[in-house]
């Protein structure tokens, strides 16, 4: 195998070693989010509660609330994501409604959403204020993990085909540098046969 053809083959196994590494990464990011639209779809997935607000931080996309509950198994922080946020918005949800001691009547989503390790809200009341309603709230949560279940087995899929491709094509170069290899062997041995009297 001649200097070209090593680096070749170096550098395609490079190429199908990060292609792997891409294809696990994916497999265990966006594989999270694969049929996930299924853990949000009955209201049975859903817990609805009274709290007190300890903190209140609003994002450019996000709302962050840390209350103190009596719900097992559920930390004290929850965020309204996504579209929900921009619904609460619109209702007149802002960095100056919620403040410590408030009581707020919140249903959240029992399973974590994606890789966030906040409990998402989907339905949101405090003050005599529906800021964000439980039919709408809920709705747009199965429809963001439906795009997004979609996206990542998009993604998977890509990233898997290129790395069979990968691979693929390394096996075929590798057996045609070794047949090659095995043909200049051959050619050699009939030299040396012709040359013997």
């Amino acid at each position: 195998m001649n200097k070209t053809a090593i680096a070749a083959t170096t550098l395609l196994i490079i190429l199908t070693a990060c292609t792997a590494f891409a294809f696990l990464i994916s497999v265990t990011t966006l594989g999270v989010n694969i049929g996930s639209y299924k853990d949000f779809e009955n209201d049975a997935d859903y817990a609805t509660f009274d709290a007190k607000v300890i903190s209140f931080v609003a994002y450019d996309d996000s709302f962050f609330i840390e209350l103190d509950h009596n719900v097992e198994n559920f930390n004290l922080g929850f965020d309204i994501t996504y579209e929900n946020c921009d619904l609460a918005k619109e209702n007149g949800l802002s960095a100056d409604s919620l403040h410590e001691n408030d009581v707020v009547t919140v249903t959240v989503a029992k399973k974590f959403v994606g890789a966030n390790w906040n409990r998402t809200i989907v339905a949101l009341s405090a003050n005599g204020t529906n800021y964000l309603s439980f039919a709408e709230g809920k709705a747009n949560l199965v429809e963001h993990q439906m795009q997004a279940s979609e996206t990542s087995s998009r993604v998977v899929l890509i990233t898997g085909i290129l790395f069979a491709s990968c691979g693929i094509t390394l096996v075929t170069i590798l057996i045609v540098f070794k047949r090659k290899k095995a043909n200049q062997k051959a050619k050699e041995k009939e030299k040396v046969r012709a040359k013997q009297p």
